[in-house]
């Protein structure tokens, strides 16, 4: 499982794997509301819990870090733009009131240094408690996803949607018959198709000798755009053929 790109489908017996998937689709975006409205420190408790029953279906450590990657990637980038707003907030106003006089701080602010500066702002921007609040609901929210995804197959995931949208349907001035699941379901498993994709073209980079660094997302980008309209192309092509 280990080897397996993010949000990946993995064989199981566990509870959670014979759990109806129309309940876990369900569930999972009704509880990362629930994480949002809560307070940041009763969020954080979730992720111990959710490792622990990664852990208990099945899953390894190395396959909850690599499904918390993109968290932990978008929590250093919020990290890293908060420090930089800080940085440049903290120097207009140091330029802004050394023009005023020693009264509004300007100059003592100057007089600290750039050094300084970048110190406040890094200690500011790691003490932020918003930011950190924001990011722990965020791997949270990424866990409960990772486990929909890693116990539920796409055609679970479309069964399951189907099951709904037909329970629906008997309290709506509309047909029975399902029309939408098949949408829906696509635009679910949209998220692990993409990362499956994704981990393809970081395995071409390497067996051609190539190297993780900035140059490596400036070249396999385009190619993730490319290869992924193409796939919905075939995609869209199978279901009309299907019709």
């Amino acid at each position: 499982m280990s080897e397996l790109p993010i949000f990946s489908y993995a064989q199981g017996r566990s509870f959670v794997h014979r759990m109806p998937s129309w309940v876990k689709i369900l569930a999972v975006p009704a509880l990362n509301i629930l994480l949002f409205s809560l307070d940041w420190r009763v969020s954080a408790c979730f992720i111990p819990a959710f490792a622990l029953l990664s852990l208990s279906i099945g899953f390894s450590v190395r396959a909850i870090l690599r499904d918390l990657k993109p968290a932990l990637y978008y929590g250093a980038f919020l990290y890293v733009m908060n420090f930089l707003v800080l940085s440049c907030s903290l120097i207009s106003v140091a330029f802004s009131g050394a023009d005023d006089g020693p009264s509004n701080g300007g100059w003592r602010l100057l007089a600290v240094g750039s050094l300084r500066v970048l110190k406040i702002a890094f200690l500011d921007s790691v003490a932020d408690v918003s930011t950190l609040g924001f990011c722990l609901r965020f791997c949270a929210c990424v866990q409960s996803c990772s486990v929909l995804f890693g116990t539920s197959s796409s055609v679970q995931i479309r069964m399951g949607v189907e099951s709904i949208e037909v329970f629906l349907r008997r309290f709506l001035p509309f047909g029975k018959e399902p029309r939408f699941a098949l949408a829906v379901s696509m635009l679910v498993v949209f998220i692990p198709t993409v990362f499956k994709i994704w981990a393809r073209l970081c395995r071409a980079w390497r067996a051609r000798g190539g190297r993780s660094s900035p140059k490596m997302f400036l070249v396999l980008l385009p190619q993730l755009f490319s290869v992924g309209l193409r796939s919905a192309s075939e995609t869209a092509k199978s279901l009309m053929n299907r019709m």
